[in-house]
């Protein structure tokens, strides 16, 4: 389901932001002002650990990619993202879980 709201690569970290794992989506350097209740955007320079691109599926406690890099190396587009964040809050805001 999240391929068909994002249009680049996402992956899954199960340790790490507070041991509590968690989606990593690659944006444009761009998007690096972007200021979001629960979102962490790592300055150009961080270092991130990002899966082989043959890592498709859970691997011990590495990331893995839920939506791996396409051959033309395009990265999220950031409305698209803030959209699905937006809609995530207001479904735990209603009590419901975030899908």
């Amino acid at each position: 389901m999240l391929a068909s709201l994002l249009d680049g690569p996402v992956f899954y970290g199960p340790v790490g932001f507070r041991q509590e794992g968690g989606y990593t989506a690659l944006l444009p350097s761009a998007a690096s002002d972007w200021r979001e209740p629960s979102v962490v955007v790592l300055p150009a320079r961080a270092e991130l650990l990002v899966p082989a691109p043959e890592v498709l599926a859970p691997c011990g406690e590495g990331p893995w990619w839920v939506i791996p890099p396409d051959r033309h190396m395009r990265l999220c587009t950031p409305a698209r993202l803030k959209g699905i964040v937006r809609r995530g809050r207001e479904r735990i805001a209603a009590g419901g879980e975030p899908s």
